[in-house]
């Protein structure tokens, strides 16, 4: 290593210079395609031989299948390692399946940073594969990609950000599943934001492989890495096995770095600094005959760039000027780029080029071709050129390190990894030995670089910055269900490998054992406060033990949108009723938040502000208003002229789709039709850059554009076709030529036919049949693998979605029929007709409504008779048998009810009964009481008995086998010949004699009905539970006729005696049921409307603390009736601490409600805070989990001794309250966290544990 620095008075230069240590390469050494398998010369046709690099590491990759990481110059040779690793998986499923490779999903995936760089891979490693009949994909994050368009893949090429959003949800956990190999190219990305993907990846794919026992190889290849052991432990590369790390004296081509610092001065800029500096450079190395690539780092620069060059070089002649000029004009002719091409000419002129993505293709490859044939000495170009394309060249000069990111709306050091690719190009391996690199930078910067260079600056995390978003999206993925689960994840990431030796560096190793504990707090502190942000915000539930994902968690983790956005947009999304408002709503995300407005932006804003055909406030000086000009400036396809104006458009752009899709997944988790539709409305706008005034048939790309500026021209013509109304003579009249083929291309805009058929049920129940037919043409150019649509049923207002579902069209489903039956639950009365919409997922205006009037259907009354429920009840509650029972507590409430007419039907008669419930109803009592009934008998009567209980195979039971085992486990110890027995239903003929009480779905219980096998079995003595007549499918509705009808012949032919009892609810046409089932109007239970769940659920709009809502919870204790005295609890339940603490702050406006405690002995002797003991003397209780043992003690105490009659807890904590209360209040702040809740399967455990006769939803 040789270096020097030299001082000037505009820059100082500090020269660092490798030297090529070739007596390493020794050629024996090198492995030679010909002693190695056929398969490998099948593959690497054009390579005689293994470089040394690869040498050395293919026997790692043949012989083992450990992880490696190879740290190696940029150009010498890391992709064929890659591509070797690649072939060994291929070889492995060949052996597996015998030569012959089936492939369910992919099972390499190559991770690259960049677009051009993926186009590249992907090109060559079609190459080499192409004789083994495997398909090799690319994915990047434009192109959208299903499930489908991964089956039969065996390479999946993409980026880390594209690979981390399709892994992160639980659907796709296959891809995981499935995986063989995964490749990280430029790993050293770790040290810049992006790197957090990659962190994210690496520990999902060690989880994933820690917790299903299996072994996916990791390849992570990097042409620098620092501290490369720190990488080597992240990868469990143990001993060094695996570990291949090559510095650069192993190039190819060794380079020379020049690194240039230009000085600040007083008399001049520091634009002529540079100037004065790339003339010098140039001129030099131009008169040694040398070629010359100039990076600039904005599109706009490389021409100014090109023109400072051409000012240096007016002093040379070109005499091939000619010649270049008349190749120009063949290109320019087709080309349709934007940039001058004149000014292109005039630089062409000088030998100078110009490269960027902006560009038009072809103009590009003729640019380099001709810097290939050495016809042009000098291209100026962006980063795009360092990425993709290998165009290497004896000197790269890269003018300045400053690159805007708007991210951070400001200007940042450009990344290690473009300046890596960039001097990269630096040095042809066949024509030089070596190469030069200029970096011209500020004299603060050169350093930095000059660390960098000589590998002194150590690669670093940024994972915690991002860890709340990722653990979510871990969580919301089903990976992480618990506490010590997310400590043992952030175990794998690389932020704890960097923050162990960041804390042990600077440490004796006597003291290692005591640092090793901090370690532990360090990263379980991290841990705890993440998970306390997340459950602040609802993103997740914990309830001491397990971690449980919230929709709102799912819905950020699934379209990568920053937490604090979606809590944003969750609290405001409900009332946008236009299109002003949905753009104000968007643009207020925090992805935005250092995006302003700059002086030199506000003539080209005022621009187009005039254009936008969506009105915005005057005042464009606001940052969001230059959000809003910029999203609708793309729909419409406007040019945009400012560097940083483009980047913040880009920018804008790639996040803003992912924030709407947000926005529509929460619209519809809140039934927001209005909401919902505006978000797909832009979605599609902003992804096929149209707007929805416009014809939508230009979203067929076939149909040429002039077509549609002819039918703009001519109001008829555009009013027609707006409308989707065309006609042979509108066709002839624009274009003569070609009408059949027009024709055809408009078939192919997604229509659909719609009609709908709706039918009443019973008083709340409606079964909607809607048949769509789809009617357009398939185009596998036009259409995409699915075409999705949105089925939406909305009330009459059109603004609550009642129903929503989303189904898919294939092109095998082209032509026939779709239907869906539908069962709704409405209240009639209020909804006088129903909207019925089906909207394209994907396609502007393929929009098809039609309604359904309620006000035509025919609704049941009710029951044509009435009970005295009055009077029987109190005969009844006289009755011997009926007082059998109530020493039993599991039905002893029954005797406070109606349903006591049941009691007497069920044990004084053995003829079938029919029940009808409402919804919601607990049929769990009645089911006590008949098990209670047949076990009477048992013991009484020595009689033996059979009950069976019938429910739908896809949903639960309503009643749980393991609580019924404890509940009757005492009749079994007395008389175990006797007692209960409870067990699912078991195909073995054997055991049905020995179950008392069986559970099975429709499908399990038909086979024991045959006639043989019947006989065989006890059959006296049986009953027969049906919980309910209409099933979610047509088969099981089909199943349970014939079951009930095979069941009648049995009583008859065979004369067994079954009996039945049949769930339903209030069917319109239930006088045919019961005379289809031979029941007498006698033996009809109505508990319709009798005896309903009454439950108080008080919605809070907003937060605690406004005194609207404070006035909402005094008025909820009057209405539940507390009577505030010593035996009459009553409980508060809050969804959160938070709420909790909230409430209670503001706790003072009710304390003349309560009454005054007595017992300020035990106050006074127990250690609490001042503000508890004021709750307490009023009578109020705190119940959370408290760690103090005397504390919780004196907390149950208080509830037993009922010396507080209200108590404040929050949903975490109610398993371990002792006492159950008479009355409760569910307190929400806004109405969808009780969706949120009662999703969750706690909450029918809370229901059963606290819930009794005063609680009802309002």
């Amino acid at each position: 290593l040789g270096s020097y620095k030299l001082t000037t008075p505009l820059f100082d230069e500090i020269n660092i210079s490798f030297i090529v240590n070739r007596n390493n390469k020794k050629i024996k050494e090198f492995i030679k395609l010909d002693n190695l398998p056929d398969i490998f010369k099948k593959a690497f046709k054009s390579i005689k031989n293994f470089n040394y690099i690869q040498s050395k590491v293919y026997p790692m990759i043949i012989n083992s299948n450990s992880n490696i990481l190879l740290c190696a110059p940029t150009g010498s040779g890391k992709t064929l390692v890659a591509f070797l690793c690649t072939l060994k998986v291929l070889i492995l499923l060949k052996n597996l399946v015998f030569k012959e490779i089936t492939i369910y999903s992919p099972s390499v995936f190559y991770l690259a940073p960049m677009k051009a760089l993926i186009k590249e891979i992907t090109k060559k490693m079609k190459h080499i594969f192409q004789n083994f009949e495997v398909e090799i994909i690319d994915v990047t994050t434009d192109k959208k990609i299903t499930k489908n368009d991964f089956k039969n893949k065996f390479v999946v090429i993409t980026t880390p950000e594209k690979l981390d959003a399709i892994t992160r949800k639980p659907y796709n956990n296959n891809v995981i599943k499935f995986m063989k190999l995964v490749i990280l190219d430029e790993i050293h990305l770790l040290n810049s934001d992006r790197g957090v993907s990659i962190e994210s990846l690496i520990a999902r794919i060690r989880y994933f492989c820690d917790i299903y026992k299996r072994k996916i190889r990791l390849l992570s290849l990097s042409a620098t890495f620092p501290n490369y052991i720190d990488l080597a432990e992240l990868f469990h590369i143990k001993n060094g096995k695996g570990l291949f790390y090559f510095d650069e004296n192993f190039r190819s081509c060794s380079i020379n770095y020049h690194l240039l610092g230009a000085k600040p001065s007083k008399f001049m800029d520091i634009n002529e600094i540079i100037y004065e500096i790339l003339k010098e450079n140039l001129i030099s190395f131009l008169d040694k005959n040398n070629q010359i690539i100039v990076f600039v780092h904005s599109r706009k620069d490389t021409l100014l760039t090109g023109n400072l060059l051409n000012e240096i070089l007016k002093f040379k002649k070109n005499n091939d000027a000619l010649e270049l000029e008349n190749k120009l004009d063949e290109v320019i002719n087709e080309s349709g780029c934007f940039i001058d091409i004149n000014s292109i000419k005039k630089l062409l002129k000088k030998k100078i080029g110009i490269h960027n993505a902006g560009m038009n293709k072809k103009f590009r490859e003729m640019i380099e071709d001709m810097f290939k044939e050495r016809m042009i000495k000098i291209i100026v170009s962006t980063a795009t050129l360092a990425w993709g394309v290998n165009l290497p060249s004896k000197v790269v000069i890269v003018k300045g390190t400053k690159i805007y990111s708007p991210k951070i709306n400001g200007w940042i050091e450009i990344s290690i990894l473009d300046l890596i690719q960039m001097f990269g190009r630096a040095g042809r391996p066949q024509f030089d030995k070596n190469g030069v690199g200029i970096l011209i930078t500020s004299i603060e910067n050169i350093k930095y670089y000059t660390s960098l260079f000589n590998n002194n600056v150590e690669i670093e995390s940024f994972f915690h910055r991002y860890i709340i978003s990722f653990l979510n999206a871990e969580i919301a993925n089903g990976v992480i269900c618990s506490l010590s689960m997310s400590i043992n994840w952030l175990f794998l990431t690389y932020y704890s490998i960097r923050v162990k030796k960041k804390m042990f560096s600077w440490l004796i190793q006597e003291r290692h054992k005591i640092i090793q504990k901090e370690y532990l707090k360090v990263i379980k502190k991290t841990i705890h406060k993440s998970l306390g942000k997340l459950e602040n915000i609802n993103f997740i539930n914990y309830d001491g033990s397990n971690l449980y994902s919230s929709e709102i968690g799912r819905i950020s983790s699934f379209n990568i949108v920053n937490y604090i956005t979606i809590e944003y947009l969750s609290k405001c999304c409900k009332f946008v009723p236009d299109d002003n408002n949905f753009l104000k709503l968007l643009v207020r995300s925090v992805e935005f938040k250092n995006i302003i407005v700059r002086i030199e932006e506000l003539i080209e804003l005022n621009q187009f502000f005039d254009i936008i055909p969506i009105p915005v406030d005057l005042n464009i000086n606001l940052a969001y208003i230059k959000i809003i000009i910029l999203i609708e400036n793309y729909i419409s396809k406007s040019w945009v002229s400012g560097t940083v104006l483009q980047c913040d458009s880009s920018f804008i752009i790639q996040n803003i789709l992912r924030i709407i899709r947000a926005i529509s997944q929460i619209s519809l988790k809140k039934l927001n039709l209005v909401c919902f539709k505006l978000s797909l409305k832009f979605f599609k706008m902003i992804d096929n850059q149209l707007w929805n005034v416009l014809i939508p048939y230009r979203q067929i790309k076939l149909i040429p554009e002039y077509f549609f500026t002819k039918i703009t021209n001519n109001k008829m013509l555009f009013n027609n076709f707006f409308f989707k109304i065309m006609s042979e003579k509108n066709l002839d009249f624009i274009i003569s030529e070609k009408t059949t083929t027009i024709k055809s291309m408009f078939l192919h805009f997604p229509v659909l036919k719609i009609k709908s058929i709706s039918s009443p049920v019973s008083n709340e129940l409606i079964i909607v049949q809607i048949n769509i037919v789809p009617n357009f043409k398939w185009n596998e150019e036009i259409h995409a693998a699915s075409e999705f649509f949105w089925l939406i049923i909305s009330d009459s207002n059109n603004s609550k979605i009642i129903y929503y579902d989303l189904f898919s069209l294939k092109k095998n489903n082209i032509k026939s029929l779709i239907f869906f039956n539908i069962l709704l639950s409405i209240k009639i009365t209020k909804i006088p007709l129903l909207f019925i919409e089906i909207i394209s997922d994907r396609w502007l205006r393929s929009e098809f409504v039609m309604t359904i009037s309620i006000k035509d259907l025919i609704f049941s009354m009710g029951l044509k008779y009435k009970l005295d429920y009055m009077n029987l009840g109190k005969q009844l509650n006289h009755d011997k048998n009926i007082l059998y029972f109530k020493k039993f507590k599991k039905v002893s409430k029954l005797f406070e009810r109606n349903e006591i007419i049941f009691l007497k039907k069920f044990v004084d008669t053995d003829k079938d009964i029919y029940i009808v419930v409402s919804f919601g109803y607990n049929k769990k009592m009645l089911l006590n009481f008949i098990l209670l009934s047949r076990a009477r008998d048992v013991t009484i009567k020595k009689n033996k008995q059979r009950n069976y209980y019938l429910y739908s195979y896809k949903k639960k039971n309503i009643i749980s086998l393991e609580e019924y085992k404890n509940d009757f486990f005492q009749s079994c110890i007395h008389h175990p010949k006797e007692g209960i027995i409870i067990c699912f239903i078991n195909d073995q003929e054997k055991n049905f004699n020995f179950n008392n009480f069986s559970m099975a779905n429709l499908f399990e219980f038909n086979p024991i009905l045959d006639f043989n096998k019947f006989n065989k079995i006890n059959n006296k003595n049986l009953l027969l539970i049906v919980d309910e007549f209409l099933f979610d499918s047509l088969e099981e509705r089909a199943e349970i006729e014939f079951i009930i009808t095979k069941i009648k012949i049995l009583n008859v032919k065979k004369k067994y005696g079954i009996r039945s009892i049949y769930f339903s609810f209030l069917y319109n046409n239930y006088d045919d049921l019961c005379n289809w089932l031979f029941i007498r109007k006698e033996f009809i239970i109505n508990l319709y409307e009798k005896n309903k769940n009454k439950m108080l659920l008080k919605y809070f709009e907003k937060y605690l603390v406004n005194s609207s809502n404070r006035e909402v919870l005094y008025q909820s204790y009057y209405l539940i009736n507390v009577s505030n005295k010593l035996n009459d609890l009553f409980v508060v339940i809050f969804p959160t601490i938070i709420n909790v603490y909230e409430f209670i702050e503001n706790l003072d406006i009710y304390f003349e409600y309560f009454r005054e405690n007595d017992n300020s002995f035990f106050l006074n002797r127990v250690k609490i805070s001042k503000f508890l003991k004021i709750l307490y003397y009023r009578g109020i209780g705190l119940f959370l989990k408290i760690k103090d043992f005397v504390l919780r003690e004196f907390s149950i105490s208080t509830i037993i001794s009922s010396y507080i009659s209200t108590l404040i807890s929050s949903v975490y904590y109610w398993n371990i309250i002792p006492v159950k209360f008479v009355k409760i209040l569910v307190v929400y702040n806004e109405r969808e966290d009780y969706g949120n809740f009662s999703e969750n399967n706690k909450i029918f455990l809370f229901l059963n544990k606290f819930i009794s006769k005063w609680i009802k939803k309002k």
